[in-house]
């Protein structure tokens, strides 16, 4: 689609048609003030958490105002400090500088406005552009998307260090077709030393819009590596990942619920998974089965921990 921009028209041109893009409709308020409104995920009412966009044809230095009016959840992060990313291309290009936290006079508020008996909550927050005419992006968190994760997995396998200690297996594929791997990392045996490890498995991305699980999935250390044998699932739900959802993948549901389920052509990924679990305790005892997930409050983190442990007796009685 061809976007006509009639000149000496300051309308800011947004777009969020790419890879883990989320953005559905903006309505120009007044000449620096824009209400935004999310895509939910697919066939869904909410999950609307996760955003990410481009900006185009801005005012350096303006008092501009964005408003996204569709956010589903009470409580935010965005209450105790949160702030949105940008990223301007003039400034990576011109002094290195990636994305960043921005944004004054951040409110997360309840509105007038729901659907059904869902409210609707409020993000606003004003801010400046660094350049003219520049090309800007604003996200919830830091992007990583599938493409970034191939290119990842592809690098570490040409690296003639890395890939001696990280191997790179397919566990299944989703159901639009992606790739979902899991990793083995550990220190190769030494010679003459026949020490069984202990097995630590790692999984992350079932919730798409969490995207610093998968930051956190990039490092291991040396002294780790040669104690145990890391089992890295680094995306569970690449489907989701890919077209922008926050939280369900392509079946409109949430996999963080679907453990337990053998639909395998429905959720593939999460009925690999468990089963690839149960293989490796047969060879490794199994220390820690952990998924990286963005627990907002205490609450919520103390009880995935019960969870967690609950799991863990499980899977070790099996």
């Amino acid at each position: 689609m061809q976007i006509v921009h009639q000149k000496g028209d300051n309308t800011l041109i947004f777009e969020a048609r790419f890879e883990s893009g989320n953005l559905q409709k903006v309505v120009k308020v007044n000449e620096f003030e824009y209400q935004l409104t999310l895509r939910t995920d697919p066939y869904t009412s909410r999950h609307t958490q996760w955003y990410y966009f481009q900006v185009n044809n801005m005012q350096a230095g303006m008092p501009y105002r964005f408003t996204i009016v569709n956010f589903t959840k009470h409580n935010s992060l965005y209450k105790c400090g949160l702030r949105p990313l940008l990223y301007s291309e003039a400034d990576a290009k011109k002094h290195k500088v990636g994305w960043r936290r921005t944004g004054d006079e951040i409110k997360y508020y309840k509105t007038n406005a729901g659907q059904g008996r869902r409210q609707y909550f409020s993000l606003t927050w004003t801010f400046q552009f660094p350049h003219d005419q520049d090309t800007c992006y604003f996200a919830h968190c830091y992007p990583y998307t599938y493409s970034n994760l191939q290119e990842y997995l592809v690098a570490i396998s040409k690296d003639p260090v890395k890939s001696k200690f990280c191997k790179i297996h397919i566990l299944c594929c989703s159901l639009a077709g992606n790739t979902v791997c899991v990793l083995t990392i550990t220190s190769p045996p030494r010679s003459g030393k026949g020490t069984k490890k202990a097995a630590v498995i790692l999984t992350s991305r079932v919730h798409l819009g969490e995207t610093n699980s998968s930051w956190m999935m990039k490092d291991k250390a040396q002294l780790l590596r040669d104690n145990f044998v890391f089992k890295v699932v680094p995306m569970l739900n690449p489907d989701g990942v890919t077209v922008g959802n926050h939280c369900c993948s392509l079946t409109c549901q949430d996999l963080n619920r679907k453990y337990g389920s053998n639909i395998k052509k429905i959720y593939p990924s999460i009925c690999k998974a468990p089963g690839d679990m149960l293989w490796c305790h047969c060879i490794f005892p199994v220390e820690l089965c952990f998924d990286m997930n963005w627990a907002v409050g205490v609450w919520v983190a103390k009880h995935q921990c019960v969870y967690l442990q609950i799991f863990l007796k499980k899977l070790i009685k099996q």
